[in-house]
């Protein structure tokens, strides 16, 4: 996802993710609309996020590290 500064990126993955309540709008999940309570509630119908960092361990592979993310949950 690209954009200035401002444009509304983290606040939407805020919402795709149930860690912020939109204020309007839907969010369609296979062709419904959906909101999220919760970041679980978004984890179990399969929406996560992998949040940017460089390395979460150095010494894992980029594999290892996505594995290690998926565990936190």
């Amino acid at each position: 996802m690209l954009g200035e500064n401002g444009a509304g990126k983290s606040t939407l993955v805020g919402i795709l993710s149930g860690n912020i309540q939109p204020d309007s709008g839907d969010i369609m999940l296979d062709g419904f609309p959906t909101r999220f309570s919760n970041a679980r509630a978004a984890k179990s119908a399969g929406v996560d996020v992998v949040h940017q960092h460089f390395m979460l361990v150095p010494q894992f592979s980029v594999a290892e590290n996505l594995a290690l993310a998926a565990s936190e949950g």
